[in-house]
């Protein structure tokens, strides 16, 4: 575990953009230490939460009418099922290889980086990538009669082991085509409703689940990571083997600081906190007018110093936790616009680049 990240900037998933070059530029610009590669789903719908990383996955049908992909339990796609599965034990990964028109910014990040990279540029520390956590795409995904697939045990297993192979090829490319290291971010927006009567998963859930793709990372020997953009139980989070937590700290700092004692545990064993410090909900009145003023990056800084102030008087150490931190939006930026994502990455920078002066 790296313990010099020092607020070091990067980004969640989505971008506005639909030309996925022009995306990538604007990252390596903003984020040059540990780029991400964009998501761009008004690009088109394959690019979608869901749908992104749902090639290959045996039962699936697509309705682009209606935008949506569902499984169809009524019909025999038994030797589908056995293709995946020999596939999937023979570590064949490229059978779950994800095609530029499901992930176009993947694929003009790696050719991108690869040009500036052959042409002197600093290589980067990490290189990001992401996938939809299993049961934030197994509650999105239904069967036939409308019933969300993470209820079906077989189909939920196929569920988390095509998400694992789409990690693991995502790995075993930068390492191969750009000879970086990978940070993967298991993106759970679902989690947010954990814990209330309606949620529909258990602890025994998230851990089963979250855990078998926590350790098919590690022994790629990568870093993982896990977002949600909204509050949940954050001592579940904090007790599971993820390296990064990525949480709102705009919105959810309060929320986030109640769990002490789980922070404590994570940050002694080497943990480190994303901090999502820079709001992208620019429709609310409040945060628009805020954003607006000169002066917003430097109460983003205020907001982290005295959270960190308040955890080191209950004994935390100060310089691990500068060491063990990063800094992000609150979420990803795909419903914004362009000029919106432009001028949020730069804010990141800004308010990072603050951050990192008071090392």
């Amino acid at each position: 575990m790296s313990n010099d990240f020092n607020f070091t900037p990067t980004g969640i998933g989505s971008l506005p953009h639909k030309d996925p070059l022009k995306a990538c530029e604007l990252i390596l610009k903003n984020l040059p230490q540990i780029p991400f590669w964009p998501q761009l789903p008004q690009r088109d719908f394959n690019e979608g939460m869901a749908t992104q990383f749902a090639e290959g996955v045996p039962g699936l049908l697509t309705d682009r009418a209606n935008q949506k992909i569902y499984f169809d339990t009524t019909t025999d796609f038994q030797k589908d099922l056995e293709k995946f599965y020999e596939n999937y034990l023979n570590k064949n990964l490229e059978y779950f290889a994800i095609s530029n028109d499901h992930a176009s910014g993947l694929h003009a990040m790696v050719r991108l980086l690869t040009k500036k990279l052959n042409n002197g540029t600093t290589k980067p520390q990490f290189i990001k990538g992401q996938i939809t956590g299993p049961i934030t795409w197994g509650i999105s995904v239904t069967d036939e009669t409308e019933k969300a697939i993470i209820h079906n045990e077989i189909m939920a297993d196929v569920v988390i082991k095509n998400l694992v192979m789409k990690a693991l090829w995502q790995i075993n490319l930068f390492r191969q085509a750009l000879n970086l290291r990978s940070i993967i971010f298991v993106d759970e927006p679902s989690l947010m409703g954990y814990g209330s009567a309606y949620s529909p998963i258990n602890r025994e859930m998230v851990e089963k689940y979250l855990g078998e793709i926590v350790d098919s990372i590690h022994e790629a020997k990568a870093l993982t990571g896990i977002h949600c953009c909204g509050n949940t139980d954050w001592g579940l989070l904090l007790s599971l083997p993820f390296d990064i937590i990525n949480f709102d700290a705009y919105d959810f700092l309060d929320k986030f600081l109640l769990y002490q004692n789980d922070l404590k545990k994570f940050i002694d064993r080497g943990g480190v906190i994303a901090w999502g410090i820079v709001p992208v909900t620019l429709e609310d009145d409040k945060v628009a007018a805020a954003y607006k003023q000169p002066s917003f990056p430097q109460d983003l800084i205020k907001r982290i110093n005295t959270a960190i102030d308040t955890l080191v008087k209950k004994g935390f150490d100060k310089n691990k936790l500068f060491g063990q931190s990063l800094i992000t939006t609150a979420c990803g930026m795909g419903m914004r616009r362009e000029a919106e994502a432009t001028a949020l990455l730069s804010l990141l920078q800004t308010t990072a680049s603050g951050m990192k002066k008071n090392i």
